[in-house]
């Protein structure tokens, strides 16, 4: 059986360690590099081109996490890439990392979190995170999204202003990690259907 290879790229030890043996204590088989920045980890990368997840930190000593990422994509173009950091969105789209974890998040969501990722993965199932909330209000609006209504008739529906309809499907778009509302709506209503199984 082939080892599952993983990097661990943030400049935060006790970071690494956390994650390190949460990783341990899921996979069987694996070998984990770790590196302290972004010339550490380009270095590892172009010794293994066989690493299959990268969790990343935004906020590294040398180097932006988001700045990393094209080099990442093109050390690894097949690697599952996971940035676990303090600022919740940071710009990212779903379409350049599998998922986003928050440091902010407790270490049992984390732990969580983290055994969701590798459980979906490697059980060729499309990744769903299950660290994502809605509020009422997100919901009630996304709710109408997914029916198709336009931002103007969710307004009058939910006697809000436009502005304000806007500002929350904006604030969606940043937990889901996306920019498109095709794509936001096709997310949401899988996470919104995997929740209600698990009620």
């Amino acid at each position: 059986m082939n080892k599952t290879r993983l990097i661990i790229i943030d400049d935060h030890e006790l970071i690494r360690v956390m994650i390190y043996s949460i990783i341990e204590e899921t996979l069987d088989n694996c070998v984990i590099y770790q590196a302290n920045d972004a010339a550490e980890a380009i270095l590892i990368m172009k010794q293994d081109a066989s690493i299959d997840f990268v969790f990343l930190d935004i906020k590294l000593p040398d180097m932006n996490g988001v700045e990393l990422l094209p080099t990442i994509k093109e050390l690894l173009p097949h690697a599952n890439i996971i940035v676990i950091s303090g600022e919740y969105g940071v710009g990212l789209s779903r379409e350049s990392i599998l998922a986003f974890i928050s440091k902010n998040a407790s270490v049992m969501n984390i732990r969580k979190e983290i055994k969701n990722i590798f459980s979906q993965i490697m059980g060729k199932k499309d990744y769903l995170p299950t660290n994502i909330t809605f509020s009422k209000r997100q919901m009630q609006i996304m709710d109408l999204v997914v029916k198709g209504y336009t931002n103007n008739e969710i307004a009058k529906k939910s006697f809000l202003t436009e502005g304000s309809v806007k500002n929350i499907i904006t604030s969606v778009y940043k937990k889901l990690c996306v920019k498109g509302r095709y794509k936001a709506i096709t997310l949401y209503k899988n996470i919104r259907f995997d929740l209600k199984d698990r009620d």
